[in-house]
């Protein structure tokens, strides 16, 4: 349990990177910035002509030939959304059992699916088969409760044992343990489960309406945001800006996020009203 993902992140990187880590860009800054100095970074980044989709077999090659002793995946990715099935996740580790670490952020899979079922695919089962594998999510995310800082990581009971006696008990408050136990409850999960699937649809469908804007370009997520690209000349700072000040609607710039050549913003979605409100105002703020 952490005091938030982002402590399971710090962890998992300060306590078992040796020497050389692999991270694809773009991506959540963390992975790297929490990487000490001894600490080789590669980056593999990502082709906006691909959709920012990974490449499975050229991101194992770059592994056989860099050597890393820790790969990191984000799925789906932050920023970009895009996603790796499940059968790609599994050839990955099948692939690498050389590599010490293998780091799957699953903080907004709980938005994924493969299927017109709308189940997600986590790969947190194979942490049983896997003693390189560590799971890392935020539940944040899917439940909207980033101010009582709950997240975990799965990994083997051998490295989870080295963390408790370096430091990480009692790091989570009352409150996160209270949601947590609801999380656990069978009732709980029946009922979120049918106002997930009711979101994922509402979501996608706010998605496919947002790539109808001409002067913007929307790339595939199967999380709760997408990355839009500003096609039209605008500057992503004044887009972000005007919208927040015209019509009190708060998107991301993507400036910061390190890998991405262009003017790029990061939309989440909201309530089917919501979502609305979003579409009209840009659609709106792009007429003057």
């Amino acid at each position: 349990m952490g005091n938030g993902a982002i402590e399971t992140i710090q962890a998992v990187i300060h306590n078992f990177v040796k020497s050389k880590i692999l991270i694809n860009l773009p991506t959540f800054s963390s992975y790297y910035e929490f990487a000490k100095n001894r600490i080789e970074v590669i980056y593999n980044k990502l082709d906006k002509n691909d959709k920012f989709q990974l490449d499975i077999e050229q991101f194992i090659q770059l592994i056989k030939k860099e050597k890393p002793d820790t790969i990191v995946l984000i799925n789906p990715n932050n920023p970009t959304g895009s996603y790796i099935k499940l059968t790609d996740i599994k050839y990955i580790l099948a692939e690498c059992q050389e590599v010490e670490n293998i780091i799957i952020d699953e903080s907004f899979i709980h938005f994924s699916f493969e299927d017109d079922t709308y189940t997600f695919k986590s790969a947190a089962e194979l942490v049983k088969y896997y003693n390189n594998l560590i799971i890392i999510k935020s539940v944040s995310k899917d439940f909207g409760i980033a101010g009582i800082r709950g997240g975990y990581a799965l990994m083997n009971q051998n490295k989870v044992k080295f963390l408790l006696k370096n430091g990480y008990l009692w790091n989570i408050s009352g409150l996160a343990e209270y949601f947590f136990n609801l999380y656990a409850k069978e009732t709980f999960y029946q009922e979120y489960e049918k106002i997930r699937v009711k979101f994922i649809k509402d979501t996608q469908d706010f998605f496919a309406n947002l790539s109808k804007i001409k002067q913007i370009k929307v790339y595939p997520s199967l999380a709760n945001f997408a990355l839009v690209e500003l096609i039209d000349g605008s500057k992503c700072s004044d887009f972000c800006y005007k919208l927040l000040i015209k019509y009190g609607v708060y998107t991301r710039t993507c400036t910061d996020k390190t890998g991405l050549d262009g003017e790029f913003v990061r939309i989440a979605a909201r309530s089917e009203s919501e979502n609305q409100i979003i579409i009209d105002s840009i659609q709106d703020m792009f007429l003057y």
